[in-house]
């Protein structure tokens, strides 16, 4: 394969395995065709393969394929650690919808609310001696994010953007927390832990669990050439925990 065939974006990769947006290291990118099929290095070299022969064959012919044209064209490249997307083959461009700002992504405190409680009663009434109880308490929860777009802003003034354009900040802000902290479809997770308790003799138990979900707040920047810099709060669910109260039933 000739080098020429490929975009500059594409070519620094090859050379150094560096991201040309976020300068970070990776042996390979994700390549997809242009209707947003994933597809692999070998395919993309099978593409530059054909597309090189037919260009020899195109030069003795004086014809031009425009089939192959629009198969390079189509083909993009996607950094694995900051998402940004670039044209594979010289010639290609990178659909509007589809152009990525770089983002930068601070974590700045966690908080806490409250969801619910749960309640269970251990009667050891009409016994004189002390019992001791295991059970397992488990609650399903879910990776999810909000992006506060009302605290949105650009550096040194409010964001003040176009509706489609607020759109594209506002997916490459939520690409960017996908990819960070979300890497699989399945969000669901489950937590579960092991509760030991003794309750005294001739004692009914009333145990509550208060469940509480762990929001882990942040700031994602954007650098972007059509908007500038802005900066997005968001806050992701990282985990959920409770606090257990026990009270003594006459």
């Amino acid at each position: 394969m000739k080098i020429s065939l490929f975009s500059k974006q594409e070519v620094k990769f090859r050379l150094t395995h560096m991201c040309h947006n976020c300068g970070k290291f990776s042996l390979m990118p994700h390549y997809f065709k242009g209707d947003g099929t994933k597809i692999s290095h070998g395919k993309v070299a099978k593409i530059a393969q054909i597309a090189h022969l037919k260009s020899i064959g195109q030069f003795f012919s004086k014809s031009k394929d425009e089939s192959s044209v629009s198969e390079l064209s189509g083909v993009l490249a996607k950094c694995p650690k900051c998402a940004t997307k670039w044209p594979v083959f010289s010639g290609g461009k990178l659909p509007e919808t589809l152009k990525q700002p770089y983002q930068e992504i601070k974590e700045t405190h966690r908080s806490e609310e409250e969801i619910g409680s749960e309640k269970r009663e251990i009667d050891n009434s009409k016994s004189r001696i002390e019992l001791e109880r295991r059970f397992t308490v488990t609650k399903e929860w879910s990776k999810s994010f909000v992006i506060e777009e009302e605290k949105g802003r650009k550096t040194g003034a409010e964001l003040s953007v176009g509706l489609s354009e607020a759109t594209s900040i506002k997916a490459a802000a939520e690409e960017a927390i996908k990819f960070k902290y979300i890497r699989t479809e399945d969000t669901k997770q489950i937590y579960t832990e092991e509760i030991v308790l003794k309750v005294p003799a001739n004692t009914k138990l009333l145990v509550v669990f208060n469940w509480k979900r762990i929001w882990q707040h942040g700031i994602i920047t954007l650098h972007d050439e059509r908007s500038g810099v802005s900066e997005w709060p968001f806050k992701l669910v990282v985990g959920i925990t409770f606090d257990q109260t026990q009270v003594d039933q006459p």
